[in-house]
């Protein structure tokens, strides 16, 4: 139980953290030089990273004190949460899609690639939420 809830506050940091880089990018992103911009932009990437793989890793430890399953792959976790009825199918949708922009990230070689997906984070940033609110320690 007490690494399910490292994993949990971990997740939460990241969580926040990446609210704060979002916060920064709709803050000042357009009214400074481009290459500031970019670097902004790769700062709200990485913590969308940071917080995708904290949120999956919590999931997965979630399911295996829970549920008694051990999973290795994100994807199969996603769909896990589904079967064990921990989120519906639109979540599970949202965060598969966060599965393949996060896969995206880490080959990103050109800026546009890099705002498509920054401009996505803000919805994956919603079901990200919505995980800390159904599964947060009462």
């Amino acid at each position: 139980m007490e690494e399910m809830k490292h994993k949990f506050d971990n997740f939460v940091k990241t969580y926040k953290a990446l609210n704060k880089s979002m916060n920064v990018l709709k803050k000042i992103g357009s009214q400074v030089p481009e290459d500031e911009h970019d670097v902004i932009v790769a700062g709200v990437i990485k913590h969308f990273e940071l917080a995708y793989e904290t949120a999956w890793k919590f999931l997965k430890i979630y399911i295996a004190i829970n549920h008694k399953e051990e999973i290795l792959s994100p994807r199969a976790v996603f769909k896990a949460c589904y079967t064990y009825g921990i989120f519906p199918q639109e979540i599970i949708n949202d965060l598969l899609e966060l599965l393949d922009d996060r896969n995206l990230t880490v080959h990103i070689y050109d800026q546009i690639t890099a705002e498509e997906v920054c401009s996505s984070i803000a919805k994956y940033y919603m079901s990200l939420g919505k995980i800390i609110e159904l599964l947060s320690p009462k």
